[in-house]
């Protein structure tokens, strides 16, 4: 059993003018996975599984790109779009060698507008965020009948899609010396 993984990235932000500046990141990342895996039982250690191996490899390529403006030192305001990935993978689990497979990286679309605030002398804090977020080939462990033997089986796939949007804020405020009050609303919509 083993993984390695290769990355090559990169980020740089470059200011267009004193208050607005633009931030663009890459990222390309290699990984190979290799599982070796047998089953037998604790009880009568009869092989459930015999002796079997599985690699494979994925790459992809991910980012963010991004926009800020400042419109003055207490106050700034952002944009944002970043594509992640979460890593594909061998299910070992199973007795069959048709559970025992590969599944692919789910990947996600990440959309962001926000305003950073401290004013007030300080005393006020501000933050609010809207969001957008859109998920492929997210991965589930789901059941289905082996193409052999027609008998149920459970494998981990790539087969959802997901739309998650919302918003965020929060607020501190320092009214008095040594008193200090916080709140915050989110609400998330998920489908």
């Amino acid at each position: 059993s083993g993984v390695k993984n290769y990355a090559v990235f990169g980020q740089g932000t470059f200011a267009i003018t004193e208050n607005l500046s633009l931030t663009a990141g890459l990222r390309y990342t290699y990984e190979e996975k290799e599982l070796s895996r047998e089953l037998s039982s604790a009880v009568t250690g009869n092989v459930l599984a015999p002796l079997e191996a599985r690699s494979d490899d994925w790459d992809a390529v991910s980012g963010r790109a991004g926009i800020e403006y400042r419109w003055n030192t207490d106050v700034m305001t952002y944009a944002s779009v970043a594509r992640g990935f979460k890593s594909g993978g061998i299910f070992g689990q199973g007795a069959t060698s048709n559970e025992f497979r590969s599944f692919d990286p789910e990947f996600i679309w990440s959309y962001e507008v926000g305003l950073r605030s401290d004013i007030l002398d300080h005393r006020l804090r501000f933050n609010a965020s809207l969001f957008y977020s859109d998920y492929t080939d997210i991965q589930f462990q789901v059941i289905r009948p082996d193409p052999e033997t027609l008998a149920l089986i459970s494998i981990m796939d790539n087969v959802a899609k997901a739309k998650v949007k919302g918003f965020e804020m929060d607020v501190v405020a320092a009214p008095a010396p040594g008193l200090t009050l916080s709140a915050g609303l989110g609400y998330t919509d998920a489908e």
